[in-house]
């Protein structure tokens, strides 16, 4: 099949085929990332590259592009179409390529309303730069299409210098849309100088990984957004009256909160480990609900004893979670990094729900403390935005201190 009509006809064009054409260079193994419907394989197959991993996350896209992308890329032999998240692929290939290219990958989709995550969010941080360094050639390269704004690019420079401790090679065309390449090995002929990094800007990392913010802040609209909820809920309780405040159980609001932050860490763990896919949210959402039920479980035919010794062990759990790093679970199988994994980061779920069953089981004022627990839930969903200035680590710590409250305040 023909594919010269992939050849550009304005600058515009030079986008898809810049990577081809400026090195003046040939490639044998592509990977694209973000291949969408296949205009980038398309250009890829038009420039006489042999071999095509085109990695899409969207199963949906990948029929659409089968079906009407005008040069039907995808039915080529060369090229070899993986639905999957991109940084799972990375993780579990030990496949090395000639060119990595970043498509257009800006999903705008947030993985779930626990976080402020997107299914894109872990392919830009700097650790996923430096799982795409490892899949490099030596003379291998890495392209990715920037953006008009300039604290963008800065942004992208800073994370290929830390990834790759290099500069990028930056182009930019009409003064509309920029190229960062990183180059992996001396060009012969490229006159271009190396992007000068900027200190104005913040890396985006596994732990912070919000490529979208220049630097750790709170977005003035999530503020007003998080002050109007403040708001609406101090005027129900003037509403209610003063006295509604004082028949709140802290014991069970602290506990509604922390659980919270235990949710979103878990999803947010497990997106990292597996991908930011459907599936992993829905594998997620099954051990968490999983733990509940064997929690309620125990504590129906079993005497729980001192809460003071499952607190004890909450703790423990915790300082585990927040000390032990997600890359020793990287070494497993798929199958035996899920059950090790769900083990590992849902055991303090496990532990915190016998306390939550164990507590409301004595409850005087079920209708009181299942209220308490609701609104720490909703103080818990606000808390979460801390992460956006200090990660989402130190959630595991502000969780831990929600538990010490609530051991602090139970009502005996």
């Amino acid at each position: 099949m023909s594919h010269q009509s992939m050849r550009p006809a304005s600058d515009a064009g030079l986008l898809w085929h810049h990577p081809y054409t400026v090195f003046n260079k040939s490639f044998d193994d592509v990977l694209i990332i973000g291949s969408g419907s296949g205009t980038d394989t398309a250009v890829a197959l038009y420039h006489n590259v042999s071999s095509i991993d085109a990695v899409e996350i969207d199963p949906v896209i990948i029929e659409l592009g089968k079906k009407y992308h005008p040069t039907n890329p995808y039915g080529e032999p060369s090229v070899n179409v993986i639905n999957t998240d991109a940084r799972s692929y990375l993780m579990q290939s030990d496949k090395k390529y000639d060119l990595i290219i970043y498509g257009l990958t800006d999903s705008l989709t947030l993985l779930s309303s626990y976080g402020n995550l997107r299914l894109e969010s872990y392919l830009y941080t700097v650790d996923a730069f430096r799982e795409v360094k490892s899949h490099l050639r030596e003379d291998g390269f890495f392209h990715r299409n920037a953006y008009p704004d300039r604290w963008f690019t800065d942004k992208l420079a800073l994370m290929f210098y830390e990834a790759f401790d290099q500069n990028p090679y930056v182009l930019s065309f009409n003064d509309s849309n920029t190229i960062l390449t990183l180059v992996g090995a001396p060009v012969d002929g490229l006159a271009k100088p190396a992007y000068v990094i900027s200190t104005d800007v913040s890396a985006a990392t596994d732990d912070w990984p919000f490529f979208y913010l220049r630097k750790p802040s709170i977005p003035k609209i999530y503020v007003d957004a998080l002050l109007t909820i403040i708001l609406v809920t101090i005027a129900f309780f003037v509403v209610a009256g003063p006295k509604s405040l004082y028949r709140i159980n802290p014991h069970f609001f602290f506990l509604g909160a922390a659980f919270m932050l235990l949710e979103t860490k878990s999803i947010v763990n497990f997106s990292l480990l597996y991908g930011s896919t459907w599936v992993v949210d829905s594998l997620v959402f099954f051990s968490i609900l999983l733990m509940v039920l064997l929690a309620v479980y125990f504590v129906e035919r079993h005497e729980t004893g001192s809460m003071r010794m499952w607190f004890a062990l909450l703790f423990i759990l915790l300082s585990a979670n927040y000390l032990i790093p997600l890359s020793v679970f990287l070494s497993h199988d798929l199958l035996s990094r899920y059950v090790y994994a769900s083990l590992f980061f849902f055991s303090p779920i496990f532990v915190a729900n016998v306390i939550f069953s164990s507590s409301f089981k004595d409850a005087k004022e079920s209708n009181i403390d299942y209220a308490s627990n609701i609104l720490g839930s909703m103080v818990g969903g606000l808390t979460e935005y801390l992460s956006l200035l200090f990660g989402y680590s130190n959630l595991i710590i502000i969780a831990a201190l929600f538990y010490f409250l609530a051991f602090y305040k139970i009502r005996r």
